[in-house]
């Protein structure tokens, strides 16, 4: 893979590095909140997504594809991480609170830890540092679902390039 931190460097410099998040504020003992993810059709290069989520209990995340939505959800600001580069990329939406009548085919599934589970930990976070390619016109979910006693926070961020496999 090389450089990770140069590579990131790069895309952010060239203005090819766009961020996404959400905060739940409440997410229920027992509850599952979702990140929808939506690509266009045909980009003129390939869609790479990271993803991570943190929460106070012990959270599942999952990642699926080719849901079943009856609506996209509410619309997030996805942010050029290069601040003086103009545009915003039409390759891939995000939506938090999407209706879902099915969850679609599962590819990932990890567990947050519980928060003070590990020294100084002062909440869970799945944080793969990992990137899915995502199909074009395809939709998918981020689901966190608190396995926890209580209600929990939660807060998805979602980070997006376009660009040629490595």
């Amino acid at each position: 893979m090389g450089n990770e931190k140069g590579r990131t460097e790069g895309l952010i410099e060239q203005g090819k590095l766009w961020i996404a998040q959400h905060l739940f504020a409440a997410i229920g003992a027992g509850v599952s909140k979702f990140v929808h993810v939506k690509t266009g059709d045909a980009p003129a290069l390939r869609v790479f997504m990271d993803y991570s989520v943190s929460a106070l209990f012990e959270t599942d995340v999952y990642l699926y594809e080719n849901p079943t939505l009856t609506g996209d959800g509410t619309p997030l600001t996805k942010y050029n991480m290069r601040r003086d580069y103009a545009g915003n990329p039409a390759f891939a939406q995000v939506f938090h609170t999407p209706t879902i009548s099915a969850n679609g085919t599962q590819l990932d599934l990890h567990k947050v830890p519980e928060a003070g589970q590990t020294a100084g930990l002062v909440s869970g976070v799945y944080d793969p540092d990992r990137e899915w390619i995502l199909k074009a016109n395809t939709s998918y979910l981020i689901r966190a679902h608190n396995r926890g006693a209580l209600a929990s926070l939660g807060y998805t961020t979602v980070i997006f390039r376009e660009g040629e496999v490595y």
